[in-house]
């Protein structure tokens, strides 16, 4: 054997050993790492949170879009089961839609998960203080010690501790929030209404008119300054706050409370798509595209689009308060009554856009269709033929006149009517069967 043979035969023989020695020492080592993981692994899964089943959710009267909505949200949570946001958003979705039952079980897993997060304590006590004032308590207290400062969840607790007599707990909150918030209109509030239930009615009057000066729209600053007017003999300040009152509308004016919004926003059924159809309707009637109904016409288009026709009609009928004289809202809102099958109130409508502008066209035709679908057959063939003598070359509108001229006996009006419009649309299989049936006057 070659010394060179030699020196590569030891060679190889001390690599094999290295690599024994290595081997042997890391065994050990991957052998503790996977018994650590392990370890780790049990130990999670005794330690786990111990969650409420997922909630079952009553769909029937439910409609598709909140359907979908909530059947999404289920899936995220049977994908992630072990994920607070996850439960926390189903339970803010349903929620939203009044389930409040099984929103409030999520609401609790999500709290089991993270209860480092305020808002799952928070929220759980919004949707329980109306049924269980005593469970919604505890929850504004965790949420409060978490929040940071959030003078909204600070106040929703420093008020519910008011209304227990609670306060000197109450006063902390209070304080703590005017120290980072010293304008706020709610924590002034607050603070009038803890030195009214001391007797210090002057000092109290001070941070009422604070908390009414920058909360003009909500009655209960001026309700309470009201009532301090009247205890420190102030009749004039009464009697001005008795009359913004006037022009306040009651009811409770919620203060801003940017989670609960959140939640709100959310919602997806009729009603909610109907009230932001009328609040996007208020906004355009004092904006731009006021003053001719343009920018309403536009959304309302929009809506119908989505085939949301009830949210049209709302944005027509808000903008017509300003424009009852504007014949294309008339008929816009006609033909949002017609697709959700109100003909009475469709009918009306279209009638009115022909007082206001008579040769209007589709309001006729849409008229002639709408009153078919009540049995109206006279009137509905006056609407007709009154399109037809503005728009000769209606073929539609020449088939419908021609067909109750038929059912009226007219056949030689229904004939020429039928002659024409098979000319202006050959393809209509319609018109020709009418047309046979016209040129056989003695058959029925």
């Amino acid at each position: 054997m070659s010394r060179k043979q030699r020196e590569r035969r030891d060679a190889a023989a001390s690599h094999k050993t290295t690599s024994s020695k290595l081997v042997r020492r890391l065994v050990p080592v991957l052998l503790g790492l996977a018994w650590l993981a392990l370890g780790v692994n049990v130990y999670w899964w005794l330690l786990r949170p111990q969650l409420e089943p997922l909630p079952i959710v009553e769909s029937e009267g439910l409609e598709p879009q909140v359907k979908a909505l909530i059947q999404g949200a289920i899936a995220e949570v049977i994908a992630n089961d072990f994920s607070a946001i996850a439960w926390g958003d189903l339970a803010a979705v349903l929620r939203a839609h009044d389930l409040a039952a099984p929103a409030d079980a999520c609401y609790r897993n999500a709290e089991r998960l993270d209860n480092s997060d305020y808002r799952w304590p928070y929220l759980l006590g919004v949707s329980l203080a109306p049924t269980d004032a005593e469970q919604a308590l505890d929850c504004f207290r965790r949420a409060a010690e978490r929040c940071g400062n959030k003078p909204h969840v600070q106040l929703r607790l420093a008020e519910m501790l008011i209304e227990r007599r609670l306060m000197s707990e109450a006063a902390g909150l209070v304080e703590t929030v005017l120290a980072h918030a010293p304008s706020n209109p709610r924590g002034q509030l607050a603070k009038a209404r803890l030195l009214f239930a001391e007797g210090k009615m002057d000092e109290a009057k001070s941070w009422a008119e604070k908390s009414a000066a920058g909360a003009q729209d909500r009655r209960s600053p001026h309700l309470l300054l009201a009532q301090l007017c009247r205890r420190t003999g102030d009749k004039e300040g009464e009697a001005r706050e008795l009359a913004l009152l006037e022009k306040i509308p009651d009811g409770i004016t919620p203060w801003e409370d940017p989670d609960v919004a959140a939640v709100l926003a959310l919602r997806q059924d009729q009603a909610a798509r109907l009230a932001k159809a009328e609040s996007a309707a208020q906004i355009l009637a004092e904006g731009s595209g006021a003053e001719d109904g343009s920018a309403a016409l536009q959304l309302a288009r929009a809506y119908y689009q989505q085939k949301d026709f009830a949210a049209a009609e709302t944005v027509l009928r808000t903008m017509l308060k300003k424009l009852p004289g504007d014949e294309r809202l008339h008929f816009e809102v006609g033909a949002a009554c017609f697709q959700q099958r109100k003909y009475q109130e469709a009918a009306r409508e279209f009638s009115r856009a022909i007082e206001l502008k008579s040769d209007h066209v589709d309001a006729h035709y849409n008229l002639g269709q709408t009153l078919l679908r009540l049995g109206k057959k006279k009137e509905a063939r006056e609407a007709f033929a009154a399109e037809v003598q503005l728009r000769p070359s209606h073929a539609l509108a020449r088939i419908h006149l021609a067909d109750l001229l038929l059912q009226a006996g007219e056949t030689k009006a229904a004939r020429e009517h039928l002659e024409i419009a098979v000319k202006l649309a050959p393809q209509e299989r319609r018109v020709r069967e009418l047309l046979e049936k016209a040129r056989r006057p003695n058959k029925p």
